[in-house]
């Protein structure tokens, strides 16, 4: 492997560095964000005074 050849092979590993934790950054806001949302939904509720609604696995096997 040439000079050349190494420069390239490392800027384009950099890249795929930056690119990956880039989406590891998202995928644990994105999360934090789920719960966060999950959180929120069920003090509505509970102001609302409604009970919590089932799951979308416990709908299904309730509709079948």
């Amino acid at each position: 492997m040439s000079g050349g050849e190494a420069y390239v092979f490392a800027a384009y590993l950099a890249l795929f560095v930056a690119v990956l934790g880039w989406l590891v950054i998202h995928a644990f806001k994105i999360a934090r964000l789920s719960r966060e949302l999950a959180e929120l939904v069920e003090l509505a509720r509970r102001r609302d005074g409604k009970a919590p609604a089932p799951d979308a696995a416990e709908a299904r096997v309730a509709g079948q």
